[in-house]
């Protein structure tokens, strides 16, 4: 936020104190009355923007970051006392099933 505003920290402060402000005061509103967004309270849909969305993503990023970019001798120091068969093994699985798999799961809870 100082980067956007300049450099002047009160500005940042009072824009971020605004923000939170706003966001609570419209997770109080949902929860006074009737779900106003799509029949459901604002934590309702916070909760399955995360579950739904966010944690399978950033699992599938995890898995393709570890699997496909990570070096493997970086991997290998910190899996130093797993056999040679049982790290291959390892890879190929985070390289290849464990994306289809969390992919499977992501579509599964949509459905």
């Amino acid at each position: 936020m100082r980067q956007v505003l300049r450099g002047q920290r009160w500005a940042a402060v009072l824009m971020c104190a605004a923000i939170v402000w706003l966001l609570a005061a419209a997770i109080a509103w949902s929860l006074a009355g009737e779900g106003w967004f799509a029949n459901h309270n604002l934590l309702q849909v916070f909760d399955e923007l995360a579950a739904g969305v966010l944690i399978p993503l950033v699992c599938l990023m995890v898995a393709l970051l570890v699997g496909w970019r990570l070096h493997p001798a970086v991997l290998r120091e910190q899996l130093g006392r797993e056999s040679a068969l049982m790290f291959s093994l390892w890879r190929g699985l985070l390289r290849y099933i464990a994306p289809l798999a969390i992919i499977v799961v992501a579509l599964a809870r949509l459905i």
